[in-house]
């Protein structure tokens, strides 16, 4: 099932979810939270205190943020620039299971998103 929600509410993925019955889900992002400057790392935390294993598959020109090299937009643009730290920051935090990162995996070489597409691969950490 698709599903709109809005990355700049920080409950909108988490309300759709809560009362379902849904014991497996798959979030699937392409291009949409580069449109997020500076994502909310409440929006994942909130998803994972949900009774359901979790999993993202996210394309996103954030190819900049894991290569460690200058981000290609100006101050001005509205381009992520936080999507690797929410996600070092929930690792750290042993909430996450990081699966896969592909810098270049899906791409047009002739802009600078496209350059930048990186595939991650993440999900919901169990604890024992």
């Amino acid at each position: 099932k698709s599903v709109e929600f809005n990355w700049y509410d920080v409950e909108s993925i988490s309300n759709l979810l809560k009362n379902t019955n849904y014991t497996n889900v798959v979030i699937y992002s392409y291009h949409s939270i580069e449109q997020i400057p500076n994502l909310n790392i409440d929006v994942f935390k909130n998803l994972l205190k949900l009774n359901i294993d979790i999993k993202f598959i996210h394309i996103e020109p954030v190819g900049f943020q894991y290569n460690n090299t200058k981000c290609p937009w100006n101050s001005a643009s509205h381009y992520n620039r936080n999507l690797k730290s929410c996600l070092d920051t929930l690792q750290e935090k042993n909430l996450i299971e990081l699966d896969n990162v592909v810098t270049g995996y899906f791409q047009s070489h002739t802009t600078a998103s496209g350059r930048n597409a990186t595939l991650i691969q993440w999900k919901k950490k169990h604890l024992l």
